[in-house]
């Protein structure tokens, strides 16, 4: 009867450790998801162009950008300073530094309007960059 005590009790003891335990890996692996960036609709012009983008959280990476159904993935150029940039061939995007993005577009000499799409991560969360670039009138 008291060998029977002593393993409910002992089980009890290990349900709990393991109960207690999940719990600390949980908030060890809770990461700040904020991004907020500045501006995430951008309509520009046919001319050559570019612009900056800040944000309000600093441990985010660009995931990848989308233009003209084509996927383009970033390339780490900077590990130190967490600096990736994106390249196609008629724009350039670049995180710079922790808060910054830096967007280039070439003139656009088609009467088509241009577009992009920038897709931003932090953990699990993700903000959308869209762009828009006017067709030469």
């Amino acid at each position: 009867m008291e060998h029977r005590y002593i393993i409910i009790i002992a089980l009890f003891v290990l349900v709990f450790a393991g109960i207690a335990s999940c719990e600390d890996i949980q908030t060890e692996t809770n990461t700040d998801e904020t991004i907020n960036l500045s501006n995430n609709n951008i309509e520009l012009s046919a001319k050559s162009d570019s612009i900056t983008i800040t944000s309000e959280g600093a441990y985010w990476w660009i995931d990848h950008v989308l233009s003209n159904n084509e996927y383009f993935a970033p390339k780490l150029t900077d590990i130190k300073n967490s600096e990736y940039h994106v390249d196609g061939d008629w724009f350039s995007v670049k995180k710079e530094g922790m808060r910054t993005l830096t967007i280039k577009v070439k003139k656009n000499t088609t009467p088509y309007n241009r577009k992009m799409r920038i897709s931003i991560q932090s953990g699990t969360h993700t903000e959308q960059v869209l762009i828009n670039q006017q067709g030469k009138e």
